[in-house]
């Protein structure tokens, strides 16, 4: 879609100057405070040690706010003003479809789908209990019946169709272009349409024609209208074969020499390729045969006819024998059905190829495409499927000499007719040429682009000014490196500082023990501490940033853990996600209260309402106040100085815990606001977050945190479902990841939604090790042919700007960052001559200490994934160990310090529930 969008590019290009960037200036010292909290109590220790960090903080290395590289902003400013057709081209409501538009597509096919349910099985129902003879012709009511609705919906189609070729004729009378791709879908839409209208037409004649003498049943006007409605429902399959098709299925000759000659797939070879109308042949050949068989049974049912009456004497009588069919039409009606499921079976299956090459592509160049056949496959199957349910009842599932079913049958399919026609009008709709608002199309493209480093952020920033009017920027940016540490500390959250059961306290009702340490007294007995299951540690996730102290906050009331780490210029707040049975009973509370402080009106649907559980893990223990006041403490102890950067606080967190970062980071701005210390950057990065709140705590949240960003794997179930019948809603902008190596920056509404796939829902996907896998393959994809456009530049600059992140690409995956520069510096014709053959995937939870004995490792995986655990993250779950070369591969993505300073603190007195 990103390819197909039309805009004006007329802005003049503005040169900010700006300084080149200060050099680093490494940390070395960490202070680490710890903090317990057991219900109202807290108790703290201070534990200092000087650390030698080897990682330099890459922070430093950033360009400071106010100095952006002028040429660089440009060169960005105009690679992304090539995706940009010129503003004389025509744009296709499907190309940049509206969200609002997206629901009301999405609302009339569920509606229409519902009634023409309700209508199949009210039907049904007639048929078995109903008056079985034709006595029930005379009856009028079902004519009145069907003459509203197919009325209402041919007043809807052809209103529709008036509108469509209003906007052709004013976009050719405007000198608009059309591409290949637009002028065949516009094309193929409308005829849907239009022939779905005369299907309709030929619905409503022999209805109309009835209310004159119901017991007219056999008459040539009732007879040639089926003839014709079957002939339309044919058309209506050929266009659909004719969409699944699209042109080749194979690369012509001249596409295979071009493959060989720049090593493209076969989709990449054939994804705008535009072919000639004729061929589209092997659509009429499904279609001649199906005609085919129509006429010879119309024909032998005409010859039959002609020999009886045309007025139905036996109406009156009540009997049903005339309600049979001989055996020659049974035979066709049998041959019909059988055909038309392999006709559905044959578009599917093309469709569901197509998706498949597509998907071999970078996202941003398959974009269009996947997003149609994605829409195409949607509508088409369920199409198809309510059609055949359709024929089996009404034909197949009846009751010997059932007059009913006859009568519904041959005056038309009701409920298929309403299904067809909602699908009709939202082809044709999405179909149809867009008036776009000024600058719409370049925000939308702009909101897609990310930042590969938080260097990269000014730049683009800078760049996106010079596209788009000031009241178009205040939009946040995606970045790439903040998302992958940040996916540092949401593991780390789940590891950090594990301890075993604390001992029952007699005569304690709570089963609790509270330790409060002074430096001056000596310590108690510690709590049996747990061997680390993974790899993670303090130290590197504290590097990251050039963080000096750390805190970790423990509610046992609901096992809520939140570590954070700062410095003068950073605070990163991460949150643990679902690991005991208090955290499952908190996720499963999906009622909804009131956010505090209770405002809006709950009749009106502007009260904010939020998840139960997630607010009581939140505000448990005054865990909320805090977190909140140990970060204002911290804000207003910084030091004033000139010229400094502005304080940046980083909130993280993985299933619950995104959830809980989500409450955190609204709270901790508001706090912000309050204190007159707006200026404060507050970004917030979930990853597997459910739903938090309805749509008016959404809104509210938008309005205050705007630089929300949750990332989604796939199809996680978690992050998928929770909708509860539009009772929650997500707020921020999404990220969807997969395995394939594509990412969707905010993804428009209808591509987030066809993207997701119902029956396919995953909860293997939610677990923390399957998002490492997922963004890892992004990075890999970028040195294939599946990367972005400037995705092995981005990359390079990614390894340079983090050594966490550049230690992990050379010690996981083979990437080093040598080899990845002579890469990226080849030119784009070139590069597929050159490779990283040692350049891999690390095996899943790599981060993981392997803790199992060999003999265990070859063990089916446990039983635990059928049951309620399984819905919760499984990050400290040591994986089996595969037997590929890279099994034994485990190296720590930087190099650790001294082994003593990772053992736990045992001065800290740390007691309290252990995580199941």
């Amino acid at each position: 879609m990103l390819s197909a969008l039309a805009t004006e590019y007329a802005q003049s290009i503005r040169h900010p100057g700006r300084d080149p960037a200060l050099p680093p200036q490494p940390g070395f010292v960490q202070r680490e405070t710890q903090t317990i909290g057991v219900g109202g109590a807290e108790g703290k220790t201070d534990h200092r040690s000087d650390l030698p960090t080897q990682v330099a903080d890459s922070e430093n290395t950033a360009v400071p706010e106010g100095r952006v590289d002028r040429q660089a902003a440009q060169r960005e400013a105009v690679r992304v003003a090539a995706k940009f057709l010129s503003s004389t081209d025509v744009v296709l409501r499907f190309d940049l479809c509206k969200s609002k538009d997206t629901r009301a597509a999405s609302f009339a096919v569920l509606m229409a789908n519902i009634v023409g349910l309700a209508v199949l099985v009210t039907e049904l129902t007639v048929s078995w209990t109903g008056n079985p003879s034709t006595s029930r012709f005379k009856h009028i009511a079902l004519y009145i019946g069907n003459l509203l609705v197919s009325g209402l919906l041919l007043v809807l189609l052809l209103s529709n169709l008036f509108i469509f070729a209003w906007r052709v004729i004013r976009a050719h009378q405007l000198g608009k272009a059309w591409t290949p791709r637009q002028k065949r879908s516009a094309i193929l839409f409308f005829t849907e349409a239009a022939v779905q209208s005369v299907n309709l037409l030929f619905y409503l004649v022999p209805n109309a024609y009835l209310l004159t003498d119901p017991c007219l049943q056999q008459t040539p006007l009732i007879f040639w209208s089926g003839w014709v409605r079957w002939t339309c429902w044919n058309t209506l399959f050929m266009l659909f074969f004719m969409h699944a098709y699209g042109g080749r299925l194979w690369p012509s000759k001249q596409q295979q020499v071009q493959q060989e000659q720049e090593q493209q797939s076969v989709a990449e070879s054939m994804l705008y390729t535009h072919v000639s109308w004729r061929r589209h042949w092997p659509c009429l050949v499904p279609w001649t045969i199906l005609e085919a068989i129509l006429s010879i049974a119309w024909l032998h049912n005409a010859v039959e006819s002609q020999q009886e009456a045309s007025y139905i004497p036996s109406c009156e009588s009540g009997v049903s024998s005339i309600c049979d069919v001989d055996g020659l039409t049974r035979t066709t009606i049998y041959l019909l059905v059988a055909f038309v499921l392999i006709y559905f079976g044959v578009v599917c299956c093309i469709l569901v190829y197509k998706l498949k090459m597509f998907n071999r592509l970078p996202y941003s160049r398959a974009q269009a495409a996947l997003v149609f056949y994605r829409f195409q496959l949607r509508l088409r199957t369920l199409v198809m499927a309510f059609f055949t349910l359709c024929l089996v009842l009404l034909w197949f599932v009846q009751p010997h000499h059932s007059c009913a079913s006859f009568q519904f049958s041959w005056l038309g399919l009701m409920p298929m007719q309403v299904v067809m026609s909602a699908n009709a009008f939202v082809m044709s709709f999405m179909a149809m040429p867009h008036n776009l608002p000024a600058h719409a199309a370049a925000l939308q493209v702009w909101l897609q682009e990310f930042a590969w480093t938080e260097q990269d952020e000014d730049m683009m920033l800078a760049a996106r000014s010079l596209a788009l009017p000031a009241q178009y920027n205040q939009q946040p940016l995606f970045c790439f490196e903040t998302m992958m540490h940040m996916l540092y500390w949401s593991c780390l959250a789940y590891e950090h500082k594990r301890v075993l059961p604390a001992p029952k306290v007699k005569g304690s009702k709570r089963n609790m023990t509270t330790h409060t340490l002074d430096q001056e007294q000596a310590p108690p007995r510690p709590a049996p501490v747990q061997p680390p299951r993974t790899d993670l540690d303090l130290p590197t996730a504290l590097s990251l940033y050039g963080l000096t102290d750390s805190e970790l906050f423990w509610e046992l009331q609901t096992d809520t853990r939140c570590l954070m780490g700062w410095s003068q210029d950073k605070i990163v707040v991460s949150f643990r996600g679902t690991a005991s049975m208090k955290n499952a009973v908190a996720d499963m509370q999906v009622w909804r209260v009131a956010h505090p402080p209770v405002r809006g009106h709950h009749w009106m649907f502007t009260r904010p309402l939020v998840h139960v559980g997630f607010l009581k893990s939140w505000l448990a223990g005054g865990l909320n106040d805090k977190v909140v006041g140990r970060i204002m403490q911290l804000v207003h102890a910084r030091p004033a100085r000139p010229h400094a950067k502005p304080l940046k606080i980083y909130v993280t967190g993985h299933s619950l815990g995104g959830a809980l970062a989500t409450l955190a980071a609204f709270d901790i701005k508001q706090a912000l606001l309050k204190a007159n210390r707006g200026e404060v950057k507050l970004l917030c990065y979930s990853f597997g977050a459910p739903r938090t709140g309805s749509h008016a705590f959404a809104n509210d949240y938008n309005k205050v945190v705007p630089d929300t960003w949750s990332i989604i794997n796939n199809q996680d179930v978690v992050t998928r479902g929770g909708k509860l019948f539009y009772l929650y809603k997500r707020p921020g902008k999404r990220v969807i990841v997969n395995d394939f190596g594509h990412m969707m920056v905010c993804p428009t509404l209808i591509e987030a939604t066809l993207q997701q796939n119902t029956a396919g829902q995953s909860v293997d996907q939610h677990k923390m090790a399957n998002y490492y896998h997922a963004i890892l393959s992004i990075i890999l994809a970028q040195f294939s042919h599946r990367g972005f456009e400037n995705g092995m530049a981005g990359t390079v600059r990614l390894a340079q700007a983090s050594p966490y992140i550049r230690h992990l690409l050379e010690t996981q995956m083979g990437m080093r960052l040598a080899n990845m520069q002579e890469l990226a510096s080849q030119p784009v014709r070139e590069r597929h001559k050159s490779c990283m053959p040692e350049a891999h995937l690390p095996e899943r939870g790599f981060y993981l200490v392997k803790s199992m004995q060999p003999s265990q490792q070859q063990r089916q995986s446990p039983s635990y994934r059928g049951r309620i655990s399984s819905l919760m993250s499984q990050p400290l779950t040591s994986p089996r160990r595969s037997s590929s070369s890279n099994a034994g591969n485990s190296a720590r993505c930087l190099p650790s310090p001294d082994a003593s300073t990772l053992q736990p603190n045992v001065d800290a007195g740390v007691m309290g529930a252990s995580p199941a």
